[in-house]
C-alpha cells in the first residue's frame, strides 16, 4: 500500500468517528431534559471531535514529515502549525 493510500485510509476512518461522533452529539443536544448524564455526553462528543481532527492534522504532519509538537502548549502549537501551512 502506497504511502498517501495509507494517509488516506487513516483520515477516512477518523472522519468516520468524527460524524459519528456529530450524529450523537446532536441527539444529546436535542434532548429536551438535560440532567449530569446528557451533559457529561456532550462534553465527551465534542471531546472526541476536537481529538478527531488533531488525530487528522497529527497524521497530516507526520505524512509530510512535520515535527508534531510536543510542549505544554502542544494544542496551540499544533493548531498554529497547520494555520501556517495551510496559509
Amino acid at each position: 500500500m502506497a504511502k498517501n493510500d495509507k494517509l488516506r485510509q487513516e483520515v477516512s476512518a477518523e472522519r468516520e468517528n468524527i460524524v459519528q461522533a456529530f450524529l450523537f452529539l446532536e441527539e444529546a443536544v436535542e434532548r429536551s431534559e438535560k440532567g449530569v448524564i446528557e451533559l457529561s455526553a456532550i462534553g465527551s462528543f465534542v471531546h472526541n471531535i476536537y481529538n478527531g481532527i488533531e488525530n487528522i492534522f497529527k497524521r497530516i504532519l507526520k505524512f509530510g514529515k512535520i515535527t508534531i509538537p510536543d510542549s505544554p502548549s502542544s494544542h496551540k502549537d499544533l493548531l498554529d502549525k497547520v494555520v501556517v501551512l495551510t496559509c
